[in-house]
């Protein structure tokens, strides 16, 4: 009978100690399941425009693909804005390459040799110039469906290019502005900023008019009339605004006339006026986490995330 009582006992303190085991080995799978959601990309909330979809036509004809990370928030902009149809499985208009190996399907040797170096970029097929010219062209950033019309050569609704207008300049110039400005023009210096930023409205405020028209201007966001990204790009504009000179030299941030001023005396012209700063990472949209127009910065919660390159 004691023998009978101690078996018991002992079917019991093993049902009792195997209960935990059992509890961590769910917790363990809810906890990779979890790490393995957190890796993919984020789920396309609706469903694709008829703007969408006419863009996305074109960028299948131009046999466009989409480079991105799962944990890149203007990647998951810039899907959301096409929709879920342009991505559908079995019938997506539009490749998409997962260039973190951490993600689902991560690719990141094509990435690396496709010369991909940053999140969102987007390659579209062009006709080679020579035997040993890429068949497709890299435009890294964020587009948007305006941008991405512009790059597909369709025109953007009328009333999103009203709408993407600087602040009008409401201080008036002095004598000094306006020479400054004139000598800006004659000397190569080059004013870079977008329509929606801060600090290049404070920019256009210090110049004031007449003077401000006189600027050397470029308009980096592709939403804009009269913009032109790929010199942004090609002039290595990380931040905005930015400033360009004729010796080479750059300069982030806003200026005041009399260092413009100070800057032409000492600055002598180059054999190149293009700096040779990295090109940017993305271009952030207004009302996003962007504090000073830094282009680039990875959000804080994903310094830990891998590089384009792996």
């Amino acid at each position: 009978m004691a023998a009978l009582v101690l078996t018991a006992g002992l079917f019991k303190s093993s049902a009792a100690e195997a209960m935990p085991l059992e509890v961590l080995k769910r917790v363990e799978q809810q906890e990779a399941k979890a790490e393995t959601s957190r890796r993919t990309l984020p789920e396309i909330r609706e469903g694709s425009s008829q703007r969408a979809l006419t863009v996305a036509r074109k960028l299948e004809e131009k046999r466009a693909v989409l480079f991105g990370a799962y944990w890149c928030p203007y990647c998951d902009q810039e899907r959301q804005a096409l929709g879920r149809e342009v991505f559908a499985n079995g019938k997506a208009y539009v490749r998409y390459v997962e260039c973190d190996p951490r993600g689902e399907n991560g690719q990141p040797g094509l990435c690396q040799a496709a010369g991909v170096t940053s999140f969102p970029t987007w390659a579209v097929a062009v006709e080679p110039s020579s035997a040993d010219a890429l068949p497709f062209e890299l435009h890294p950033g964020f587009k948007g469906l305006s941008g991405l019309e512009r790059l597909v050569g369709l025109p953007p609704p009328p009333e999103e290019v009203a709408a993407a207008v600087a602040p009008p300049v409401k201080t008036n110039s002095d004598v000094q502005a306006v020479t400054v400005a004139r000598q800006l023009q004659q000397g190569g210096a080059v004013f870079y900023g977008t329509f929606w930023c801060p600090a290049c409205d404070a920019q256009r405020q210090v110049f004031g008019q007449p003077a401000w028209a006189q600027v050397p201007y470029v308009e980096c966001d592709e939403r804009a009339s009269q913009s032109d990204p790929q010199r942004c790009l090609k002039a290595g504009v990380d931040a905005i605004p930015f400033w360009t000179f004729a010796d080479g030299t750059t300069h982030a941030g806003v200026l005041t006339v009399s260092d413009l001023q100070a800057k032409l005396q000492t600055s002598t012209p180059a054999g190149s006026s293009t700096s040779a700063r990295p090109a940017p990472v993305q271009l952030p949209m207004p009302n996003s986490d962007c504090k000073d127009c830094k282009i680039g910065d990875r959000p804080a919660d994903k310094a830990g995330a891998a590089p384009a390159k792996s």
